[in-house]
């Protein structure tokens, strides 16, 4: 067996943190287990650390090595599937790091209360709270089955109308179109649609994102307006993210997509995504299919993000409050993951792993960095 020793040399830095999850560990002992090289360098480093000096990794791990070894093998099966069970998300900056650091909390903050709730609304003002009621409802002449966070309904009238689907802070949501499409909402995500499509083409409107699984009708096209720009598609499966107001980027999975953004259009190949900005006009280039869908399994990947930019996709994807309450430096700069699937407080001790960060929680549940 060929040893990938910095990728080795994680996995036992994990376990000497007290930071690893049993399906890395169990990895890690099949590893040393099989491997001769494998065990003697499992041997050196806890060699290096004992516990009388293992105060010292957090001097002398280089933040950059750490997050370069996960993306080197993060195309690798084991790392996926590690980066998704890892409970204690990295929170990695480029000039301190306290990956190591390890502190008891006592406060738990899976409950948190989620106030808004995700609701379905009909041009006619008839509102369905999709949070509160679960199972089959009706409303008007319109059928619905809500359960598992999915929406399919039926609609069975001559006189169509709209309906918008919001999608709160803190919440993802899947809806069924009646003409089989299915739209996987992220959090703060509005789409409108009609509950028939009744004309030549099939027309939605999206703000937030979105991933499409378009159902094929070569005779009506759909059509999803953006902001700023207008996709246009036959059967296709693609992303869209308008959550950035001076950028809106549409991700091409499958199939083919033409977009119309300014006096521009571009026909997109699988693979590519288009950013359009007012300055730039539309920029085309390749996607990490990766890194762009991890939302859809409960994962948010920051890459070189301010500690802003950390603070409002915390709001968007646990739904609370933030304030920050320090003066950020310029040059402070986050890499790693948030993964909505567990507690809140599993990436907040992250942020305490760095000696300037810490938390806490005011009376009013709004969330402090200081």
């Amino acid at each position: 067996m060929k040893v990938d020793k910095e990728y080795l040399s994680q996995l036992v830095l994990f376990e000497i943190s007290g930071k690893i999850e049993d399906e890395e560990r169990a990895h890690l002992y099949n590893i040393i287990a099989e491997d001769q090289e494998a065990y003697d360098l499992y041997v050196e480093i806890h060699d290096m650390y004992p516990d009388s000096r293992r105060h010292e990794i957090r001097e002398k791990l280089n933040a950059g090595n750490i997050w370069s070894i996960m993306e080197k093998r993060r195309r690798t099966r084991i790392v996926r599937r590690s980066l998704v069970s890892i409970t204690t998300v990295l929170i990695i900056t480029v000039l301190s790091y306290n990956f190591f650091y390890k502190e008891d909390t006592t406060k738990q903050l899976a409950g948190l209360d989620q106030k808004e709730h995700i609701k379905l609304q009909l041009s006619s003002g008839q509102t369905f709270d999709l949070s509160a009621n679960q199972g089959q409802a009706h409303i008007g002449n319109m059928s619905l089955n809500n359960k598992n966070k999915q929406l399919d309904y039926s609609y069975n009238s001559a006189n169509t109308q709209l309906a918008t689907l919001t999608v709160p802070v803190g919440k993802d949501y899947t809806i069924h179109l009646q003409d089989g499409t299915e739209i996987q909402l992220n959090a703060a995500t509005k789409v409108e649609f009609p509950l028939a499509f009744n004309g030549n083409t099939r027309e939605i409107s999206i703000n937030g994102e979105a991933y499409l699984k378009v159902a094929k009708d070569e005779k009506r096209p759909f059509i999803v307006h953006l902001p700023t720009s207008v996709v246009q598609v036959l059967g296709t499966e693609f992303n869209v993210n308008t959550y950035n107001k001076a950028i809106e980027k549409v991700s091409l999975v499958g199939g083919s997509v033409k977009i119309e953004a300014g006096n521009e259009s571009k026909t997109l190949k699988p693979g590519y995504e288009v950013s359009f900005t007012a300055d730039q006009g539309m920029l085309t280039d390749k996607f990490d299919e990766e890194d762009v869908l991890a939302w859809r399994q409960g994962l948010y990947l920051f890459n070189s993000s301010t500690i802003e930019e950390v603070a409002k996709s915390i709001h968007r994807f646990y739904g609370v409050e933030v304030k920050l309450d320090l003066k950020a430096k310029n040059n402070d700069l986050f890499t790693g993951s948030m993964n909505r699937n567990k507690p809140i407080q599993n990436f907040l001790d992250g942020l305490k792993f760095m000696k300037s960060f810490d938390y806490y929680f005011d009376k009013d549940s709004t969330l402090h960095i200081k």
